[in-house]
């Protein structure tokens, strides 16, 4: 009974802590979701659509994780528009990954900033709170943690397992496969030291297992090729004079003026807010003096695979997939301000608490300014109801 109390005492603040940032996020991404919008877009009812059998789901696997959970909810009976709730769960999914990334890799106030700002802007909220997969752009931040956690953990027997069931599901993720390559690569020299603590057995039943998970999605290319090419994320009809407009715009879209997606976005705004965008730009400049870290290069060539895939599909939607990287860079710009605050106040605790405490309210003003510009200005815009319009 003492364990148990003195367990209580110490973890007990940390899972009240928890609980309540669930319990916001819920709220957040999940209440009002049925009504919010005057109907539901052609893309969520084809998404429903794609997901009402077992047999039209393994015609067209991809977006499995996101077709099953809607598949699982048609059984039970739940509305249309109850499927909104799949999107809010995997986003709550996606911001636990994000911060268990920044709490590795920032000091715990710039973690919990950095999470906040990046669950409450207004592509994130957007994401949650429609009922399509789109919100499984952000799912290379699963593997990513998933790798960040592989490297640390004291579980090696059952961390290869986890490993390969995560890779197998993700793999129904059109575009994933690029960034499962680059994590790949990144942690290579480590698997060896994983598998070597598993019995043979293990391995092989590991193995096994993730082969019959992606048996399905291997079936369906030899049925039909061209799902492959979506698979890919690559375009069927490729234009170099397109793809250079589209590599013009990407600088605009992330900081003056995007193009026009009343289903996911408002007008032309930019996808960053003005404080955002100048954390990301210090970011980019503190990190010149850490180029050869692991991070870093991943930070590259993960941007790198985002813009391509932006540019070759002439499609800002799968700039999403970058938005997560660049709110880590944000992340970066912050601890450089509070690293040069400090500097200047080395001994001083009010100035210190002064600089987090500034940041803070700064953080809080962008996080309102997304706020309102998803809860006021999208949702009630014109265009956004002509899309959101027809009836389930």
């Amino acid at each position: 009974m003492k364990k148990l109390i003195s367990f209580g005492v110490r973890h007990g603040p940390t899972a009240a802590l928890y609980v309540f940032i669930l319990g916001v996020l819920m709220f957040l991404y999940g209440y009002g979701s049925r009504g919010f919008l005057p109907g539901m877009s052609p893309a969520e009812l084809q998404i429903l659509h794609d997901s009402r059998s077992l047999t039209a789901i393994l015609h067209n696997p991809l977006w499995l994780p996101y077709k099953l959970l809607s598949y699982l909810l048609i059984k039970f009976g739940a509305g249309a528009q109850s499927h909104r709730f799949v999107s809010a769960g995997l986003a709550i999914c996606a911001i636990y990954a994000f911060y268990s990334i920044c709490r590795k890799w920032y000091r715990p106030r710039i973690a919990s900033l950095t999470t906040i700002l990046f669950a409450l802007s207004s592509t994130t909220l957007t994401l949650a709170r429609v009922a399509t997969p789109a919100i499984l752009l952000y799912s290379w931040l699963v593997l990513a943690a998933a790798v960040l956690w592989f490297r640390t953990t004291r579980k090696a027997r059952f961390a290869p397992l986890v490993m390969l069931v995560l890779i197998a599901i993700a793999l129904y993720i059109p575009g994933a496969i690029w960034f499962i390559v680059l994590l790949a690569v990144w942690f290579w020299k480590d698997v060896p030291r994983y598998f070597k603590f598993m019995k043979r057995w293990a391995v092989i039943a590991g193995s096994v297992l993730a082969v019959i998970v992606i048996g399905p999605l291997i079936y369906s290319f030899y049925k039909d090729s061209h799902l492959a090419i979506d698979w890919l994320l690559l375009p069927s009809h490729y234009s170099l004079h397109n793809s250079l407009i589209a590599l013009r715009d990407v600088p605009s879209a992330l900081f003056y003026r995007s193009n026009e997606n009343p289903a996911y976005s408002l007008g032309r705004l930019p996808i960053l807010d003005a404080f955002t965008g100048t954390m990301l730009l210090i970011g980019m400049y503190a990190y010149r003096q850490h180029l050869r870290l692991e991070r870093t290069i991943v930070y590259a060539f993960a941007a790198i695979t985002s813009i391509m895939l932006a540019v070759l599909n002439n499609n800002q939607l799968y700039l999403f997939m970058l938005l997560p990287f660049l709110y880590l860079l944000s992340g970066s710009g912050m601890a450089y301000l509070i690293e040069e605050w400090r500097r200047v106040f080395p001994r001083n605790p009010l100035a210190r608490f002064m600089g987090t405490f500034m940041l803070s309210i700064v953080v809080l003003t962008a996080c309102l300014y997304h706020m309102n510009r998803f809860y006021l200005a999208w949702q009630n815009a014109p265009a956004t109801k002509a899309i959101y319009s027809q009836k389930p």
